[in-house]
């Protein structure tokens, strides 16, 4: 336990503190005028009530408290329930938090969002449905289950695995299931007459949608794990550069692009030059960031957790 939590606080705290400080202090990087508290931020806690009306600088934090409290949770409810489970429980539990997520989401819809939808304040609707269906943590169960059944099913029922989610099975049936959801996500409701919402996701995918994505993604993991020695052989250039820098990427995007819009004009930023000055620019600050805090914290973390055994 004293090894997991330290290698989490050193692989995560100090990037985004120091992301979060330049936010606060330069408020000229901040990607939207206004901004949620930042102890909601500094204490993981963002994205309960996360109303996008109020403040939508840093927004993509509400990702990484989810994980946050992935990672808090879930070694209690392991130490809590080992040896005292089996695996018809098990999945008897899995499939119960499948069914109350979109009990909860479409509650949330109908007593929420649909009541502004009828009242066609849709620019309301829109930043409700984020703030009690897309944000919280309670309804994004589903991907953090199947992601705890996967590693589960591999490490412990590994025989199980390979003869019910064989690769040559469980890949297409992945792919069909992310393509279906992503089927729910595009149909649309009333809320498809306004551009502002083109993206909207409609009820049924916000019920549905969440749980088939997510086991459809973790089957398509697990047939990629059974597939490396296949996989490896081609491997994709720049790969290893972007898992490197995915996180300070992710810290950073968003404030890259605001600070390109304000030194070059959105308007200059169409097209091609564009993307390229975009994806440059955002390569760029997160290098900055992995070298001079990621990398450095890692290597601490490594005599820390080292010394610490």
């Amino acid at each position: 336990m004293k090894s997991f939590y330290l290698r989490r606080a050193f692989r995560i705290f100090p990037a985004f503190f120091v992301v979060l400080g330049l936010y606060a202090i330069f408020p000229i990087l901040r990607d939207a005028p206004t901004m949620q508290p930042f102890w909601s931020f500094a204490t993981f806690t963002v994205n309960f009530d996360f109303d996008p009306r109020v403040g939508r600088a840093f927004s993509q934090a509400w990702s990484l408290c989810v994980e946050e409290h992935f990672y808090l949770v879930l070694p209690l409810l392991v130490l809590l329930l080992r040896r005292r489970i089996s695996m018809g429980w098990t999945l008897l539990l899995a499939g119960s938090i499948v069914i109350a997520g979109m009990i909860l989401r479409y509650t949330l819809w109908e007593s929420q969002v649909g009541v502004l939808v009828d009242a066609n304040k849709l620019r309301d609707a829109f930043a409700v449905y984020l703030r009690d269906v897309y944000y919280p943590t309670y309804t994004r169960l589903d991907g953090l289950m199947f992601g705890v059944i996967l590693a589960a099913g591999r490490f412990f029922k590994p025989e199980l695995c390979k003869r019910y989610a064989p690769p040559q099975v469980a890949l297409p049936v992945g792919v069909a299931l992310v393509i279906a959801a992503l089927v729910l996500f595009s149909v649309r409701g009333p809320l498809a007459e306004s551009n502002l919402f083109l993206v909207f996701q409609a009820q049924i995918g916000a019920v549905a949608g969440f749980p088939l994505i997510s086991i459809g993604i973790a089957l398509i993991l697990g047939a990629m794990l059974d597939l490396e020695h296949v996989l490896k052989r081609w491997p994709v250039p720049g790969a290893a550069l972007v898992a490197t820098l995915s996180y300070s990427l992710y810290l950073t995007h968003k404030s890259v692009f605001h600070v390109d819009r304000l030194i070059f004009g959105e308007e200059n930023l169409q097209g091609g030059f564009g993307f390229v000055t975009y994806v440059a620019t955002s390569f760029a600050a997160a290098a900055l960031l992995w070298f001079c805090v990621e990398r450095t914290f890692l290597l601490l973390r490594d005599r820390v957790v080292s010394s610490s055994k």
